[in-house]
């Protein structure tokens, strides 16, 4: 399976570097790319990841759970009466929504369609597509929420919030998407954004506790999950200082200080750039739930597949960018080579 992947992510950087004149040409590599990632997300195997053989017991699991997001139960229904009661098809299902949707985006959200699919491959594709399915489609559809966002489409977007929330209902974050301007950015307010979390975390503020006010029992069910695995010692500790975060940080502060030129080549820049930060803050101030954290910025970083790309834009020549791009993907996927999360470096 790391050969396969490593292949198609060989493919995508060979495709962001020999230009591809014709739409038709470059729309036939991505179908190559996006159909190779159905498959190794379909058919990976049960050793693969560590999620799949809970998925697998839910799947055969005779009991109605409440607490499983509405979406897996549909798709659990229609795999057992319908397709022989095979779990693959399950798999099937959830990696053509999650892959088909991030690929739409893609194309719709961001010039350089190669090296948002490469940023793609080197993280969320492993992190999410691979490993936590559900978390993968929901994540592809707050990507896709941006573009009815941008044109204030409030009926679309709060349509997909909520179908991303019947997905994963780390999908509610979705929701408080809607106060963020995607016009403007005030940077006397956004510059302090990351300083004033990394001081919550230092001052030892629990800001986590918070998640206790949502009234809705399913999510509570979830956040004492995670709660009691927090308690447990069983889970990793978040690093706010890991090399990854503090090159994400950098990344955020450079288009901040870059933004018009971002705009004036992509209206998603300012929305991108804000759920960027964002992606960091959350991490930092949620850092005494590891679990929650993880979970909470990983949705979040989707928006990654879009905002690193941006980078092409600051520099001249444009090379310079692109091979920026492409390192910060090598370095995601060595540290998924190297440890079992991006966040322990």
């Amino acid at each position: 399976m790391i050969i396969l992947l490593c292949l198609l992510f060989l493919t995508t950087i060979v495709c962001c570097f020999v230009p591809i004149k014709e739409n038709t040409n470059a729309f036939l590599m991505l179908a190559v790319i996006a159909i190779g990632t159905i498959l190794i997300i379909t058919f990976r195997g049960e050793h693969v990841d560590n999620d799949y053989g809970s998925y697998k017991a839910l799947f055969y699991q005779q009991d109605f759970d409440i607490y499983i997001e509405p979406t897996f139960l549909l798709f659990k229904y229609i795999a057992r009466t319908f397709m022989g009661n095979n779990f693959i098809y399950v798999l099937l299902m959830y990696a053509i929504l999650a892959v088909v949707i991030k690929y739409y985006s893609i194309l719709r959200l961001s010039e350089f369609w190669f090296f948002s699919v490469l940023v793609y491959l080197s993280n969320i594709f492993i992190l999410q597509d691979m490993t936590q399915i559900r978390a993968g489609v929901c994540a592809s559809i707050l990507l896709l929420s941006l573009i009815p966002l941008k044109n204030k489409n409030h009926l679309a977007f709060f349509s997909l919030a909520t179908l991303a929330t019947l997905f994963h209902f780390s999908g509610l974050i979705i929701f408080f998407l809607w106060f963020l301007d995607t016009e403007k950015l005030n940077r006397k307010l956004w510059y302090v954004i990351i300083p004033i979390c990394y001081f919550a975390f230092l001052s030892g503020l629990n800001v986590s506790n918070l998640g206790r006010l949502i009234p809705i029992a399913s999510v509570q069910a979830k956040l004492n999950v995670y709660f009691a695995l927090q308690r447990s010692g069983d889970t990793l500790q978040v690093n706010v200082f890991s090399v990854l975060i503090l090159a994400r940080v950098l990344l955020v502060y450079l288009f901040m200080y870059k933004l018009e030129r971002l705009y004036a080549n992509n209206p998603y820049a300012i929305i991108s750039t804000k759920i960027y930060l964002l992606s960091v803050g959350v991490l930092v101030i949620v850092a005494d739930v590891s679990t929650l954290a993880f979970r909470l910025n990983e949705l979040l970083s989707v928006i990654e597949i879009v905002a690193v790309p941006l980078l092409i834009y600051i520099f001249k020549p444009r090379i310079i960018g692109q091979v920026f791009v492409a390192l910060f993907a090598l370095m995601l996927l060595f540290f998924h080579v190297r440890a079992h999360t991006l966040m322990i470096f």
